[in-house]
C-alpha cells in the first residue's frame, strides 16, 4: 500500500517548495504519490480537497498533508504511521 502526500503551494514559495520535495525524496523509503495544488486563486481549503479526491480513485492506506516549507527527516513517514495505528494513542 502508499500514501498520498498533497503539498499546497502558492506562487513565490518555489525555493521553500524545492526544499521540501528535496528533503521528502531524500527521506521517504515507503511508497508514496505526491500531488502538488497551487492555491494562488482557490484557497488552502479547496487545494486540499482537489488532492483528497485522489483517495477515491486510487488505493491508499493514508493521507499526509504538508505545507511546501516542511523539512522531513529520515524514516518521518514509517514513525507518523506508526503513531497513527497505535491504539494506546
Amino acid at each position: 500500500m502508499k500514501t498520498l502526500i498533497i503539498i499546497p503551494t502558492v506562487p513565490g514559495s518555489e525555493d521553500m517548495l524545492l526544499n521540501c520535495l528535496n528533503a521528502l525524496v531524500k527521506n521517504t523509503q515507503e511508497c508514496y504519490d505526491l500531488i502538488i495544488v497551487k492555491n494562488d486563486l482557490i484557497g488552502f481549503a479547496k487545494a486540499i480537497n482537489i488532492g483528497l479526491r485522489k483517495i477515491f480513485t486510487d488505493d491508499y492506506d493514508g493521507v499526509v498533508l504538508l505545507n511546501d516549507d516542511t523539512m522531513v527527516f529520515d524514516g518521518w513517514l514509517k514513525k507518523l504511521k506508526t503513531k497513527a495505528e497505535d491504539s494506546n494513542i
